[in-house]
């Protein structure tokens, strides 16, 4: 499942002015992008982390290449002290996907150990 991950700075904003001059003006480019599952931002003092993930069946190469075409179009948009956003792929390949717990009430001692 791709995952792309938009990082940028802009030195002694606040989280609200970053959410408005920052996050959702990159959110919005991206958001164009098709086979998007979930766009999480995490928003801190002068920092704006943004996750793009995207549906497993993305090409994962395919979503590196359009997403800093998207974020590259928010540009003029940004303030200017904004530093240029970082853009780096994550991939859950070969991780799992899905984990599973199972409890059961009466079973013996002996398998509880296992």
């Amino acid at each position: 499942m791709p995952v792309i991950c938009v990082s940028a700075t802009l030195e002694g904003a606040a989280p609200a002015q970053l959410e408005t001059e920052v996050a959702r003006k990159i959110e919005d480019k991206i958001a164009t992008i098709g086979g998007i599952e979930h766009i999480r931002t995490t928003i801190t003092d002068s920092s704006v982390n943004i996750n793009v993930e995207f549906n497993i069946d993305k090409n994962s190469e395919e979503a590196l290449n359009q997403v800093p075409n998207a974020v590259d179009s928010a540009r003029s948009d940004l303030p200017s002290a904004v530093t240029n956003p970082v853009i780096s792929k994550t991939t859950t390949s070969g991780g799992a996907l899905l984990t599973y717990v199972v409890v059961v009430d009466n079973m013996s001692q002996r398998y509880r150990g296992m």
